[in-house]
């Protein structure tokens, strides 16, 4: 096997990560949208003021936290990216 060869297969494996990560993406916006939902029902069947504003914090705390989870896994998809361009540089 060539240095090109494990360079190659370097950029391959990359790539497999990429999708994977894609597909967690996908998993955590699915989740997301389930709690969301939820949350949304329990704000409007909510008995007392105290109860639906909790609620409302909620959803926007557990917003955010969706949110960050995604940009992390964004982050960690550009840096695979750079470093396929870092493989391709050296072939």
């Amino acid at each position: 096997m060539s240095i090109t060869d494990g360079y190659k297969q370097q950029i391959a494996n990359c790539r497999a990560r990429i999708i994977t990560l894609r597909t967690q993406i996908q998993k955590i916006k699915e989740e997301k949208k389930r709690r969301m939902e939820a949350l949304s029902k329990a704000v409007k069947t909510a008995s007392t003021p105290m109860s639906k504003e909790s609620y409302r914090k909620s959803k926007v705390m557990e917003a955010a936290n969706y949110d960050k989870r995604i940009e992390a896994v964004k982050r960690n998809i550009e840096s695979i990216k750079s470093t396929i361009e870092q493989y391709k540089k050296k072939l």
